[in-house]
């Protein structure tokens, strides 16, 4: 059985008020965020680019505990994630890639999501439907897929 207290409030129990985004949230562009499978000081710049300001973020790939090369972000409201509003958590989930040699000798590279909270705390939805998947998992998401960070298509990357 779940108990919850006056203060809280399960995804269901939000009116369309509460998921209602302001316009200035919504109408903002998402900065790209760049999550590159080297490291920093392995990345081959091309001279003919033409790239005044380095895109932030950008992640470097650190090997991990596994032996593999990881790089992530967390996402969530931020000065670089451009959100500012409030409704949106701080730290909601972190995006990343991971590079796995095999035997062959080529390599296999997967996208994951990890949640940093649980589905009574946020509304993060994945090609629109909510994700229930437990905190500190990676799961892994196929290429194309939309995260929305509120709701099936708000603040979507």
């Amino acid at each position: 059985a779940t108990t919850t207290t006056s203060s809280s409030t399960t995804n269901d129990d939000k009116t369309n008020d509460e998921r209602h985004i302001p316009p200035e949230v919504s109408q903002k562009s998402r900065p790209t965020l760049w999550l590159k499978l080297c490291s920093e000081t392995n990345d081959i710049v091309d001279v003919d680019d033409s790239i005044d300001n380095p895109p932030e973020p950008t992640r470097y790939a650190r090997m991990d505990k596994e032996g593999n090369y990881s790089c992530e972000v967390k996402l969530g409201r931020s000065e670089f994630a451009k959100i500012r509003w409030t409704k949106i958590s701080r730290s909601l989930c972190d995006v990343g890639m991971t590079r796995t040699s095999n035997s062959n000798g080529g390599d296999h590279v997967t996208a994951w999501i990890k949640m940093r909270k649980g589905v009574d705390q946020h509304w993060v939805h994945l090609d629109g439907t909510l994700i229930v998947k437990p905190v500190n998992q990676p799961f892994h998401v196929k290429d194309g897929s939309i995260l929305s960070l509120y709701g099936a298509t708000g603040i979507a990357y």
